[in-house]
């Protein structure tokens, strides 16, 4: 399986953000982890969800984009590598 410490530090790096301040945010109950990223004046949020957890990431993603498109609020999602 592959070290999902290197796959986040690839995707950092691919989306520009590999010179960000991270630090470690408290997890849920599932088997997501969070970090929250701060570039100069820029801020966001890394959500990390392993394959196979009970939560799909791509749900997550759809509903936020369904909610935006409809007028509600919902997290903007930057960037996002559903494989």
């Amino acid at each position: 399986m592959p070290d999902r410490g290197e796959m986040t530090e690839t995707f950092i790096a691919q989306i520009g953000w590999e010179d960000a301040l991270r630090t470690n945010l408290a997890g849920d109950a599932s088997a997501r982890r969070y970090e929250r990223l701060r570039l100069g004046e820029k801020f966001a949020i890394l959500m990390d969800s392993p394959p196979g957890a009970a939560d799909d990431p791509a749900d997550f993603v759809r509903v936020a984009e369904h909610l935006r498109r409809i007028g509600l609020q919902a997290p903007e999602i930057y960037f996002a590598d559903l494989q």
